[in-house]
C-alpha cells in the first residue's frame, strides 16, 4: 500500500474488518434495535428467505375446515371450505454508502491510517443502513410506499385500508369475522401491569399457551415506569432472554417487555413472535457490495450496503399496538 490504495486493497481490509472478532462487526447492525437483533440476527418468529421476485407470498388461516360429529348413520361432508387466503407483501430496498475520496486517501496514507479511515466508513454506513430499517418498524406506510410496513400499519383497525395486499373486508370467515383487521388502543392511559394483562387477552389468538403476544417493545420512559410498578408490588423479574442478547428486558405476567429506542413516544407494541417476522433476501441481508471507483467525475472510491426485506405477520389480531400512553 505505498501508493494510493486500489479498490482490490479496499476490499482486502473491508473483507478481514467483516471476518475479525468471528464476524463481530455484524452485530452493528442489531445492537441498537430489540426488534432487529430478535427478528434479523436470532431469525426469531416468522422468517422467511426470498430467493426472487418482488413479492413476498404469506398464507393466512382465517376460518375452520368443514367436520363436526357423527354416528354411523351421518352422512360426512367431504367439500372443501375456504379458509386459506394469500397476501403479498412488497420487497422493500434500502442502501447506505461508504465512500473515501482521492483526498481522503491522500491524507491517509500507511497501512494504519488506511485500515482506520475504512473501517470507520464502514461503520458509518453500516449504521446508516441499520436506521434507515429500524427508524420506520413502527410506521403506518403503505403497501406502495418504499419504506417497509411497519408495526402501525400491521395493528391498523380500519377494516377498509389495505395492508399487504388485503383489505379486512377480503378475508372473512364463515361467521363474519374480519380476521385481516388490526388492534391500536388509542384511549390515553399509564401504562401498568393491567394494562398488559388485558391488551394480551385482546390480542389472544387462537387457544393454548402460544396464543398470546409474548414480548413487547416501549420507550426508555415507559419501560422505566414499568420497572418502578413491579419493584414496589414485589413482582420485579427480569427477562434472562433479553439479558442474553444484551438488552434490558422485565418479565410482566409472562410477557417479555423491553426497550426499543426506535419505538415512538407513548407507544408499546404487544406483538407475538408465532405470527410476526421478517422476509430477506438472500442477496440483500445487509450485503456490502465491493468498492469500485467512483462514477462521476469525482475521483475516489465507493462501497454500497444493500438491504432488501420486509416486515411480514400472518395474523393481524395476534398483535396490539397502544399509542397513547404515558407513565404519570
Amino acid at each position: 500500500m505505498g501508493g494510493i490504495a486500489t479498490p482490490q486493497e479496499l476490499n482486502y481490509i473491508t473483507r478481514s474488518y467483516f471476518m475479525a472478532d468471528n464476524g463481530k462487526a455484524f452485530d452493528l447492525y442489531f445492537d441498537s434495535s430489540w426488534l432487529m437483533e430478535f427478528g434479523l440476527r436470532q431469525r426469531r418468529g416468522l422468517y422467511e428467505r426470498i430467493d426472487g421476485g418482488d413479492k413476498i407470498e404469506v398464507p393466512v388461516l382465517y376460518d375452520g375446515a368443514n367436520g363436526g360429529w357423527y354416528n354411523r348413520n351421518t352422512p360426512l361432508n367431504e367439500d372443501d371450505k375456504e379458509n386459506i387466503g394469500k397476501v403479498e407483501y412488497t420487497l422493500k430496498h434500502t442502501y447506505a454508502n461508504a465512500t473515501v475520496y482521492r483526498t481522503d486517501l491522500l491524507q491517509n496514507r500507511g497501512d494504519k491510517a488506511l485500515v482506520k479511515l475504512i473501517t470507520t466508513k464502514l461503520m458509518a454506513a453500516q449504521e446508516s443502513a441499520r436506521d434507515r430499517v429500524a427508524s420506520q418498524q413502527f410506521n403506518s406506510a403503505a403497501d406502495s410506499e418504499l419504506v417497509i410496513t411497519g408495526i402501525k400499519a400491521m395493528c391498523d383497525p380500519v377494516e377498509s385500508r389495505v395492508y399487504a395486499g388485503k383489505a379486512g373486508s377480503d378475508l372473512v370467515a364463515e361467521d363474519g369475522k374480519r380476521a385481516w383487521v388490526g388492534y391500536t388502543n388509542s384511549t390515553p392511559a399509564v401504562i401498568s401491569t393491567s394494562l398488559i394483562r388485558t391488551g394480551r387477552s385482546t390480542a389472544k389468538f387462537k387457544t393454548g399457551p402460544k396464543s398470546k403476544p409474548n414480548f413487547g417493545v416501549t420507550t426508555e420512559t415507559l419501560f422505566n415506569k414499568l420497572v418502578d410498578v413491579l419493584t414496589v408490588q414485589q413482582r420485579f423479574v427480569n427477562s434472562d432472554s433479553m439479558a442474553k442478547s444484551g438488552f434490558t428486558g422485565i418479565r410482566v405476567d409472562g410477557c417479555d417487555i423491553t426497550v426499543d429506542d426506535y419505538c415512538p413516544a407513548g407507544h408499546l407494541g404487544l406483538l407475538n413472535s408465532n405470527f410476526w417476522g421478517w422476509a430477506v433476501h438472500t442477496l440483500g441481508n445487509f450485503v456490502t457490495e465491493p468498492w469500485k471507483d467512483l462514477s462521476n467525475a469525482v475521483p475516489g472510491q465507493s462501497a454500497k450496503i444493500f438491504v432488501d426485506l420486509n416486515m411480514i405477520c400472518n395474523a393481524r389480531k395476534a398483535h396490539i399496538l397502544y399509542n397513547a400512553l404515558t407513565a404519570e
